[in-house]
């Protein structure tokens, strides 16, 4: 029998692809997250020559004060996950990438507690065209249970095609 939790993943597994709006989309998506303790998200567009500029975003919820935080102190430098980004396409929880940090990473990792992100998931999606979506989960919880990641990359995989399909749908968008 599937507990709560697993009960919210297989509902957004199943239903995610039927969704006609990427609000939807988010809402449904949010809600399987915050079952794993993730109380927020945002997927950005990425791509490997872009890193050191904002990417834009397909999807946040609540991530917006401390992106603005993020790339206004040009964290991007000094950030552990990015070096782990661009040394493996696995996906990683912060704990994963906080002993990789110098000073300033550490400044960043007290900062984003401030913002009440204590641990988080970063997930890559890879899409058509050389498209990569990049899904990033924090939590205010100081970790999260490591036996929930491969259910937690998959929802966020679902979610971040899904979204880059929307964006792709989108007039302006080839």
């Amino acid at each position: 029998m599937l507990n709560s939790a697993e009960q919210q993943a297989w509902e957004f597994l199943s239903k995610a692809p039927h969704y006609a709006q990427p609000a939807e989309v988010e809402t449904h998506f949010g809600r399987a997250l915050a079952a794993f303790g993730y109380d927020r998200f945002a997927a950005t567009l990425v791509n490997a020559e872009r890193y050191g500029k904002e990417p834009p975003a397909l999807s946040r919820q609540d991530f917006e004060a401390w992106d603005a935080r993020y790339w206004g102190e040009r964290y991007v430098v000094h950030d552990p996950c990015v070096k782990l980004l661009l040394k493996s396409s696995k996906s990683f929880a912060w704990t994963d990438a906080k002993p990789l940090g110098d000073q300033r990473a550490h400044a960043m990792w007290g900062e984003a507690s401030e913002f009440g992100m204590n641990d988080g998931y970063v997930v890559r999606v890879f899409g058509p065209a050389g498209h990569e979506v990049l899904i990033r989960m924090a939590t205010a919880s100081p970790d999260t249970d490591p036996a929930n990641r491969a259910v937690v990359e998959s929802l966020s995989t679902v979610f971040g095609t899904i979204m880059l399909k929307h964006w792709e749908l989108q007039d302006d968008n080839p």
